[in-house]
């Protein structure tokens, strides 16, 4: 992580983060997607993230989807009393290079988002909140908003995390889906950060809930 170091927050499975770092990632729901990732940190005030197409091992095919964003810190304060206060605005685009969609969500769209990060160790509190405007009847439009508290236990970080957001097709308007999932972070070495997670889905279109195991690999370069 560059400059001010929030050393005891880990990333939610479902979030960006709001720090800047060079880093990789694989995060994956189950056998729906596997997604690669790339973050850049060029300065302590420009990063970059890099979105990979996604990999769906149940359908054995790769999405033809490619993302970019640009990260701008707007707050990063390190405050000698142990309070790490972190506030970052991300513009992301995201391009679809085939003629069909291989999943829903596979079309060309931007996304505004802000993200934030406070740590008084051990305790920590990261989220996200943003719009996505959507181009094309396969891409996905709507606002979504993500928020985690967690606690470093040292080796070990838990991580309680809630999401809303009201994404869609434009034929299939105005879903309204929520999760919730619990997680556990391990820190395997200085460089290697396994998080494993089971997520519990809320949908309107859907009575049950449904649930999906999660996992996150993230190896940093800094």
């Amino acid at each position: 992580m560059a400059d001010c170091d929030p050393a005891g927050i880990s990333r939610a499975l479902g979030a960006e983060e709001a720090w800047l770092e060079t880093a990789g990632y694989l995060v994956g729901q189950g056998r729906q997607s596997w997604t690669a990732e790339a973050d850049l940190a060029f300065s302590r005030r420009l990063g970059m993230e890099i979105d990979l197409p996604a990999w769906m091992p149940r359908d054995g095919r790769f999405s033809k989807t490619l993302g970019a964003g640009l990260k701008v810190p707007l707050v990063q304060d390190c405050r000698r009393d142990g309070l790490t206060t972190l506030l970052t605005v991300e513009g992301e685009g995201q391009y679809h290079t085939g003629s069909r969609p291989a999943q829903a969500g596979d079309g060309d769209a931007v996304t505004g988002q802000i993200e934030w990060a406070l740590e008084r160790r051990p305790r920590f509190f990261t989220g996200e909140a943003g719009h996505t405007t959507g181009f094309g009847p396969s891409a996905l439009a709507g606002w979504f908003a993500n928020a985690s508290l967690g606690q470093d236990l040292g080796v070990v970080r838990v991580q309680l995390e809630g999401a809303i957001d009201n994404e869609s097709l434009p034929a299939r308007p105005h879903r309204v889906e929520g999760t919730v999932t619990p997680q556990v972070a391990l820190q395997l070495s200085s460089a290697w950060i396994l998080t494993l997670g089971e997520q519990r889905a809320y949908m309107t279109s859907v009575p049950t809930p449904r649930w999906s195991t999660w996992f996150m690999v993230e190896h940093e370069f800094d």
